[in-house]
């Protein structure tokens, strides 16, 4: 019984359509403009899925830019990061590429200069069109998101108002199966998970994505205020990079291998899973 209603929750989330507009009423900017962009997560290195994924994307003339959302390689360094980013040189990609650290990526680089070295430090947040990208890092579950990563937030989401604002981390926490299936938490990342949660309730957060779980979820982000009335921002879950689901997972779905083709229009958010 437990087993069947857990299937029935996760089919309701897995299966509410590939194509899903969502209105959100943050403050427009002055002209509207439209930027389209990829995400893609949890390759874990080279593979068949990842080349043909990224080789689409290269070739899709809508996308402005590619958000990897983490565990890029299977245990992170200097020598996984240089074969795997000069492969992908191969793809002719001609767009900006942002990724966030995955905790495969951190293994054998907890301190992340390798990481940085090779694709920029973290966090810190790009403009594209009206779209603030806030690129953040909460790989290592033993700690979540830092003290000072957080104050670092607290500033930028202040300086961002007129944008569209959309964050991307690896670990996604609050999606309505943790409780069920057990979460990837421990009692220093679910303090620095409500301190997060505090300061992104403070502003109108466009969009979250996320990785880490092998397959695709989409959810709301339940944000609690003072007054006690909730919300929520969509989430969306994109670990379809080429690595096979979780053993949770493995009897519920099959692989769910895909990437997802974003776009942000007049205040709008449609997002499109590609397979």
């Amino acid at each position: 019984m437990k087993k069947i209603l857990l299937i029935s929750i996760i089919a309701l989330f897995a299966l509410t359509g590939c194509t899903v507009a969502l209105t959100n009423t943050d403050k427009a900017t002055d002209a509207p403009t439209t930027v389209t962009f990829a995400v893609i997560g949890d390759n874990e290195g080279i593979n068949s899925h990842y080349d043909a994924f990224m080789r689409e994307i290269a070739q899709d003339t809508d996308v402005q830019f590619v958000l990897h959302v983490g565990d890029l390689v299977s245990n992170g360094g200097k020598k996984e990061l240089d074969e795997l980013l000069t492969h992908q040189a191969s793809f002719n990609l001609t767009v900006p590429f942002y990724a966030v650290p995955g905790n495969h990526d951190i293994y054998d680089d907890p301190e992340r200069t390798d990481f940085k070295n090779a694709l920029g430090k973290i966090p810190r947040s790009v403009d594209v069109g009206s779209v603030h990208l806030v690129l953040l890092d909460n790989a290592n579950r033993k700690v979540g998101f830092s003290d000072s990563e957080l104050s670092w937030l607290e500033k930028d989401l202040q300086q961002a108002e007129d944008k569209h604002i959309i964050l991307a981390y690896h670990r996604p926490f609050n999606y309505p199966l943790a409780a069920t299936i057990g979460d990837d938490e421990t009692s220093a990342s679910r303090a620095s998970n409500e301190k997060f949660s505090s300061i992104i309730g403070q502003h109108n957060i466009m969009a979250i994505f996320n990785g880490h779980i092998h397959t695709y979820l989409e959810f709301p982000f339940i944000i609690k205020d003072d007054t006690n009335s909730n919300r929520s921002i969509p989430d969306y879950i994109s670990g379809g990079g080429g690595q096979p689901p979780q053993d949770i997972f493995a009897t519920i779905f099959s692989a769910d291998y895909h990437w997802l083709k974003v776009t942000v229009k007049d205040g709008n958010l449609s997002v499109e899973k590609m397979q």
